[in-house]
């Protein structure tokens, strides 16, 4: 499983095939609307961090580089009209903020889209070399002093001039030559940008305002909008209105929907291989948390990396306590190590009865669980200070089981051998 990686091609395919996200209506839509636009456009794709932005984008390069291929709620003409209109250019933002933003984006589209057509690629390189680096806040409403701009940037401000004037149309001609060669606009991506320092966040969208503002090139920006306000005040200051700003940039905000977290956990489980309350429990779990998509691939690849060491155990807790342990406790402190480490630390340390019940009142998962698994009688609170209050009798089984839940899954480092009820774990 992956944390924050970019997906496989076989990844992408496979989720397109089962719409496993619930979102290839979405993508159906978006591909629909693209080809209907003629002019300059900026896009904004908004969800918040680790909604799967950047997977719904990859799927859309996957369907644009594979127009022919049958997937549901996918329509194949639009696909291959989208294809025959469009080249894909990903961008992400972040990767590529210590650089400034017109070099980063020329420099990437001479390696992805022209490293074929010498000339094109040759001339992308040779516009940066005429660039100087002179903020753009001082050319699109920055508040610097007037006398010292006058004084200090005048000379630069009157050359520079000349060159974004140049920089402009040398852009505009390699869009044009691009469509004349292939047939296609440019379709930019724009990825991770509420994720970039300030400055280069807001030079950027000015870069597409001043130096991309051409027919030829369609823009896609995905951000979380609200975090992208706030960057904007800090470059700005903090009385500038982030919002307006962003309100006159965009053409159209599309919001992204929420995933299908509980399809998509129930995928990575392996559902139908697995044990059923294991499985049940972690996904309600989920969703009780409303988990990203990221916190849900964290989350899940955390459960894989325990599930071998808790099937191995044998713990000496008695079958009652085992099964809390192999099918509560482990999802709960999963979650906990993702999502909060403080109450991870009091849950796994015996300071967590407020926690448990915090679970057991909102998972129906968890109520029906324990109901099936009386055993000897004892009430879940009761099996939880067993296995987890220090203040018990030493349990090397359980000693273990505590350590692996601590870090995760990587049971093969634990020290089997440290002091006991030293209350430490491996982070």
């Amino acid at each position: 499983m992956k944390r924050d990686r970019i997906p496989k091609n076989n990844e992408l395919e496979n989720s397109l095939e089962s719409d496993l996200l619930g979102r290839n209506v979405y993508l159906r839509n978006l591909i629909g609307m693209i080809p209907t636009i003629s002019e300059h456009t900026v896009l904004a794709l908004d969800g918040r961090w680790g909604s799967g932005k950047t997977f719904l984008i990859k799927q859309l390069e996957y369907l644009i580089n594979n127009p022919n291929n049958n997937y549901t709620n996918i329509d194949i003409h639009s696909v291959s009209k989208l294809n025959g209109l469009f080249s894909f250019f990903y961008f992400n933002a972040w990767e590529n903020d210590h650089l400034p933003p017109v070099e980063a984006i020329l420099l990437q589209l001479s390696d992805q889209l022209w490293n074929n057509e010498e000339k094109l690629g040759n001339k992308a390189l040779g516009i940066i070399k005429g660039i100087t680096n002179i903020p753009i806040k001082y050319f699109s409403g920055g508040s610097a002093d007037l006398e010292s701009f006058k004084s200090t940037y005048l000379s630069a401000y009157i050359e520079r001039a000349k060159h974004i004037s140049k920089t402009n149309e040398e852009i505009n001609n390699l869009l044009h030559n691009h469509r004349e060669k292939t047939g296609r606009k440019v379709l930019f991506i724009i990825d991770d940008l509420d994720r970039c320092k300030p400055t280069f966040a807001v030079e950027l969208l000015e870069t597409i305002k001043h130096n991309f503002n051409n027919d030829n090139a369609v823009f896609i920006i995905c951000a979380n909008n609200e975090q992208l306000q706030y960057t904007i005040k800090k470059y700005y200051g903090e009385s500038f209105n982030g919002y307006e700003y962003l309100d006159r940039f965009y053409d159209l905000v599309i919001n992204l929907p929420e995933p299908d977290v509980e399809r998509y956990i129930k995928y990575g489980l392996r559902l139908e291989d697995s044990n059923y309350w294991y499985n049940q429990i972690a996904i309600d779990i989920a969703k009780i948390n409303h988990m990203s998509l990221r916190q849900a691939n964290r989350y899940i690849s955390s459960l894989i990396l325990l599930e071998d060491f808790i099937k191995s155990q044998n713990l000496n807790l008695g079958v009652t306590s085992e099964n809390y342990v192999k099918s509560v406790f482990v999802q709960i402190a999963t979650a906990l190590k993702i999502l909060d480490k403080k109450k991870f630390d009091d849950f796994t340390t015996g300071n967590g009865e407020y926690i448990l019940n915090e679970y057991y009142q909102k998972s129906d998962e968890i109520r029906s669980f324990a109901q099936t698994n009386k055993g000897n009688g004892l009430p879940i609170k009761t099996q939880y200070l067993e296995i987890f209050n220090t203040r018990s009798s030493y349990n090397p089984d359980r000693e273990l089981f505590r350590k692996a839940i601590s870090s995760i899954g990587f049971s093969t480092i634990i020290d089997e051998e440290s002091d006991e009820n030293d209350g430490s774990y491996d982070d």
